[in-house]
């Protein structure tokens, strides 16, 4: 009998990988010091600098964030590491990009310019919008291949984005419901008073639900002329964005499977082009759209059987397949494995 071959669906280069702001990290020492530890000796243990932390604007690879939220776990023994040092941040942990929404009109066009600006400047990670019957979601999802601690990164994010709404709409704020792709922890308690909602774990994706409604609500305190000024410097990285079409594409199909429609019409539209443009783009560059939803599927998929204990069939549901034996053709295309044996050796 020949070996099965596998072909991994490749997501392409990134000139610098998946960064994150240091600004987000920075609730992490005080973690550490709560659990009698020195975060400087924890820090060095995944190979970062504390002093990395004081920079208004720096930045760390996300592979590097991954591996240090894994010291952190490993060195307390807590499992809401993220948790704890996601929540200790807020707004001006997202710099420009928090100022502006602090700004903008209403809290949709707010969350929109914070999900564009993020594809741009966020690589490997992204936020998203969605709406559906009168729902809304904010979502977050690492795109960046072999990242440690991927639910620990996706806590931390989730709750700068509670935050972030409880600045625009007031500290009051809860969401609906909390959705966590992730395992559930043995203390949940810090989640719900955290958020003060009831909180889903095992979850298709890392996402705040709430009325949709409240998209349409003006921000407090919104300066129009700010707003202005911000707008510009905004546009202006958009400018200096010298990545290739198939490289910016990946975050932007994450966040389209989240929204629960990746086709090329739904992408092509975030980027303000049309589908046949966005196609023939892709094909000059030695790409199609669906070699990168494929890719964006796999990692997607890695990343649930991993991090959640989600049946196969609602992982299936989850990448928008129409069927669950199409996506375990596909895995098993991928890595040789049906999803359940892959699991298995990773998590058992």
């Amino acid at each position: 009998m020949q070996p099965v071959t596998t072909r991994r669906p490749a997501l392409p280069r990134r000139a610098s990988g998946g960064r994150i702001r240091t600004a987000t990290l920075r609730g992490l020492p005080a973690v550490l010091a709560a659990a009698g530890l020195d975060p400087a000796v924890v820090f060095a243990q995944a190979g970062v600098s504390l002093a990395l932390l004081d920079g208004p604007d720096r930045q760390i690879p996300l592979r590097r964030a991954g591996r240090l939220h894994a010291a952190c776990v490993a060195a307390t023994g807590w499992s809401d590491v993220g948790l704890r040092g996601g929540q200790a941040a807020g707004v001006e942990s997202l710099g420009d990009a928090g100022v502006f929404v602090r700004h903008s009109p209403t809290v949709g066009e707010a969350l929109r310019h914070l999900m564009q600006h993020l594809f741009r400047v966020n690589r490997g990670a992204i936020a998203y919008v969605a709406v559906d019957v009168g729902v809304a979601r904010l979502g977050f999802a690492v795109v960046e291949p072999g990242v440690e601690a991927i639910d620990q990164i996706s806590d931390g994010a989730l709750a700068i984005g509670a935050n972030l709404m409880r600045a625009l709409c007031g500290p009051a704020w809860a969401p609906s419901l909390v959705r966590l792709a992730r395992r559930r922890p043995t203390r949940p308690g810090p989640y719900r008073r955290f958020y003060r909602a009831s909180v889903v774990f095992d979850a298709p994706d890392n996402a705040l639900l709430f009325p949709a409604e409240v998209l349409e609500r003006p921000v407090p305190g919104a300066d129009p002329q700010q707003y202005r000024a911000l707008r510009a410097r905004i546009d202006a990285l958009e400018r200096a964005d010298r990545r290739s079409l198939p490289q910016r594409l990946p975050p932007i199909v994450r966040a389209a499977l989240g929204a629960r429609d990746c086709s090329a019409r739904w992408v092509a539209a975030l980027l303000s082009m049309h589908p046949r443009t966005l196609n023939r783009r892709l094909q000059a560059e030695g790409t199609t759209f669906r070699a990168i939803v494929e890719a964006v599927r796999r990692e997607t998929a890695e990343q649930l059987l991993v991090y959640t204990a989600m049946p196969t069939t609602e992982i299936a549901d989850a990448l928008v397949y129409a069927d669950p034996s199409v996506f375990t053709r596909a895995f098993r295309r991928w890595t040789g494995q049906p999803p359940s044996r892959w699991r298995a050796g990773r998590t058992g």
